[in-house]
């Protein structure tokens, strides 16, 4: 499991998603973290505000190469419906479509 190579967690958040939540996942300090997985398989994690564009073109930018680069790349998106739509969006305009997708619900329903 050591030897297994990373997987690659990408948070894309909609900060005006759920009222406070998304905006304490953005406040956090942090923007990228490493983890195990219980059998101690490295997860990096990069957290993006989808609200900042720049940000937001140089997350699906990584999201891509890492794709094309035959990795285990995962991405989540952190909102609501709206949200959901909106990563998936992102990630058809990068070519992407066969990246996993996570929802971390933070809409307001």
């Amino acid at each position: 499991a050591g030897d297994q190579p990373p997987a690659h967690v990408f948070l894309m958040v909609n900060g005006s998603s759920g009222g406070q939540a998304s905006g304490q996942l953005l406040s956090m300090g942090k923007d990228r973290f490493k983890m195990r997985s219980r059998a101690g398989r490295a997860i990096y994690t990069r957290v993006f505000d989808l609200r900042d564009s720049d940000a937001r073109k140089q997350g699906f930018a990584k999201v891509r190469k890492l794709s094309d680069d035959n990795a285990d790349v995962r991405v989540v998106a952190c909102g609501g419906d709206g949200t959901v739509k909106w990563v998936i969006s992102e990630l058809t305009m990068v070519g992407c479509l066969r990246v996993p997708i996570g929802v971390i619900p933070f809409g307001t329903g």
